[in-house]
């Protein structure tokens, strides 16, 4: 099942809260706010293109990621996170 291999990461689940929270960001951005190193975070977003979560937009050497917000799995993945931030 494909929610249980998103989730069957802690770096992988650290990346995909960042994503949900800021939409777009570029490979440093997610690197400093994750505390990840760089492969583990080119790694998760690899994994996270391939199921069609984030896309990556290239600007010259620039590398930019982006949610794809008409995913169902992402948008079911933000009411999760707001909800849980409620419950917080």
């Amino acid at each position: 099942m494909i929610l249980e291999e998103l989730l069957s990461s802690k770096g992988r689940v650290k990346v995909l809260n960042i994503m949900l929270e800021y939409g777009a960001l570029n490979l440093t951005e997610i690197m400093r706010k994750s505390g990840l190193s760089y492969t583990s975070v080119v790694r998760h977003l690899e994994y996270l293109k391939k199921v069609g979560i984030v896309k990556e937009i290239r600007y010259g050497k620039l590398r930019i990621f982006l949610l794809e917000e008409r995913n169902s799995l992402v948008i079911a993945l933000k009411n999760l996170l707001e909800v849980s931030r409620k419950m917080s």
